[in-house]
């Protein structure tokens, strides 16, 4: 009974419900168009606070699209290749130059192993960083079809 008498009252109640819904709909609308209006009146870091507060509400998918939207997405591939093979061959280089120490400082100086401990210490952590970049990543899963 207590249904019913409930659903008497929404169909009673059904164009007041849709005419308040309209209402707000419209009063949102002129919510929005006056905030866009106030935009240009605030200051850079007011701006920049109004936009971290409005994307830190949004799911990441949307803020990705804001950010390709806005021109500040992630880079091209030209960019982004160019900056890890400035990395490698960086790395690459003080693995030669740590390598080629300690061969000099053992081999033609006589010099032992305690001598050459931090040289030996760069190469190591530069080989182990080298061979990061080398082995796949623990987060990318199987890419295999083996079953």
């Amino acid at each position: 009974m207590r249904k019913i008498s409930y659903l008497c009252v929404c169909i009673i109640r059904k164009r007041k419900i849709h005419s308040y819904y309209h209402l707000r709909r419209k009063t949102m609308a002129s919510d929005f168009n006056t905030m866009v209006a106030a935009l240009p009146n605030l200051n850079n870091d007011q701006k920049k606070d109004l936009a971290v507060k409005t994307l830190g509400t949004l799911p990441q998918d949307d803020k990705s699209e804001v950010a390709d939207r806005t021109g500040l997405g992630r880079p091209s591939q030209g960019p982004t290749d160019m900056i890890w093979v400035i990395i490698v061959i960086t790395f690459a280089l003080v693995l030669v130059g740590a390598a080629g120490s300690i061969l000099y400082g053992v081999v033609f100086l006589g010099q032992t192993a305690d001598k050459v401990q931090i040289v030996l210490t760069i190469f190591t952590t530069v080989a182990g960083f080298i061979a990061g970049l080398i082995s796949p990543s623990p987060f990318q899963g199987n890419k295999s079809n083996n079953p």
